[in-house]
């Protein structure tokens, strides 16, 4: 499909490569196979069901749908079927899904400057990922779906007014659908301490993994539709 602004981008690993020549990857690969571990042993569940609640809703069923910040592409790939287009600036990360994942068309490339067309997609999701809604904006149709996955602390009023300020500034670029809030808390089979402790990798200040016996959730999910 002809989406691309640049078509001679394609490598050997059958991806397209539009990469800063000096970018450097700050991801280990460690991470994104932890992920994709817990993502298989059910840990996100929590959030990929809602979300396919919502494009099931919202008729994102055998669309075009980008993924912005699309990582390895494990939990891209437990979403509803669609034609699906995944970028994200992790060289070992697309290389990994372009290996797994055969039928996302993927791409290393910047949310600051998207390698396709004006009016290009139905849906885009930018899921735990760094955003810019005008580049998102501008390949979305101009009935296109945004979904959008932060993270929520509101342990402190400073924290609680900062994911507000988060949540404002999605309302601000899109027409309001809903929000989602999800709190839940997993218990953390032992098994899957290193892969929790790899995915987070903050958390080493921990000498006894047995510290960490659950896995939190407290994210909320945006649905706006692009502003007429």
């Amino acid at each position: 499909m002809d989406l691309f602004i640049e078509k001679d981008k394609i490598n050997r690993g059958g991806y397209y490569d539009y990469s800063p020549s000096n970018y450097l990857d700050i991801y280990d690969l460690k991470v994104f196979n932890a992920r994709r571990n817990l993502i298989t042993k059910g840990y996100f569940n929590c959030i990929i069901n809602p979300l396919n609640n919502i494009l099931k809703k919202y008729g994102i069923t055998n669309k075009i749908v980008l993924d912005a910040g699309c990582g390895e592409c494990a939990l891209y790939n437990e979403l509803l079927d669609n034609t699906k287009y995944g970028i994200d600036l992790s060289k070992d990360a697309i290389e990994y899904a372009s290996n797994t994942y055969k039928d996302i068309y993927l791409s290393i490339a910047n949310i600051n400057n998207l390698p396709f067309k004006d009016n290009t997609f139905d849906c885009a999701l930018n899921i735990f990922a760094l955003k810019n809604y005008e580049e998102f904006t501008r390949v979305l149709k101009e009935d296109g779906i945004m979904i959008k996955v932060i993270p929520i602390d509101d342990s402190n009023k400073y924290t609680i007014s900062a994911n507000q300020k988060l949540i404002d500034d999605f309302f601000n670029h899109y027409d309001y659908l809903e929000q989602e809030n999800i709190k839940e808390e997993l218990p953390l089979h032992k098994d899957d301490y290193q892969d929790y402790i790899e995915m987070n990798p903050e958390l080493f200040i921990y000498d006894n993994f047995e510290e960490i016996n659950t896995m939190s959730w407290n994210v909320s999910i945006l649905v706006g539709r692009v502003k007429k």
